[in-house]
């Protein structure tokens, strides 16, 4: 995995901090970040986000999923929670 962004964990910890406040369920183990969906979206969702810089995007830190896809700019902290909480939602 590439050496994460000097910001890394304070964006993490943004992140985990406003998950949380919506009723996910978060751990911030290093510089990963686990989000695990309420119990009441059904099946229990889980995603590991990290923080790195993307390189096509001038090195700026993003937010990556556990595939290495990445989600969104790590400064667009709103921007993500909307993107997890629509990637840990059971599809009916």
């Amino acid at each position: 995995m590439p050496d994460p962004h000097p910001h890394a964990y304070s964006r993490l910890y943004q992140l985990r901090e406003a998950m949380a406040a919506k009723g996910f369920a978060v751990e911030l183990s290093g510089y990963v970040l686990t989000v695990v969906a309420p119990v009441d979206h059904g099946p229990r969702f889980m995603e590991e986000v990290t923080c790195r810089p993307r390189r096509d995007d001038g090195n700026r830190p993003w937010f990556f999923d556990s595939r290495g896809k990445p989600i969104v700019e790590a400064d667009h902290i709103t921007d993500a929670m909307v993107a997890l909480s629509g990637m840990l939602r059971p599809t009916p």
